[in-house]
């Protein structure tokens, strides 16, 4: 059997503080430690996929305005 691995992709708007961000990826990371056994620290991958609220829209408007 191979080594556990977990990637986990997050969309985020583009204006978001670093601090959120790094906050987020300690949770995030424990979170799959806790949940997959026998994963190692090493083979956590966290992605950013930022998006500028330009980009959405909820119930006919743009996030942006």
């Amino acid at each position: 059997m191979t080594e556990p691995k977990a990637t986990v992709y997050v969309q985020i708007y583009d204006d978001r503080p670093r601090e959120q961000k790094e906050a987020l990826v300690k949770s995030i990371h424990q979170a799959c430690l806790e949940a997959v056994d026998g994963l190692k620290s090493e083979n956590v991958s966290i992605r950013f996929w930022r998006i500028n609220r330009d980009d959405i829209a909820i119930g006919g408007q743009l996030l942006s305005t």
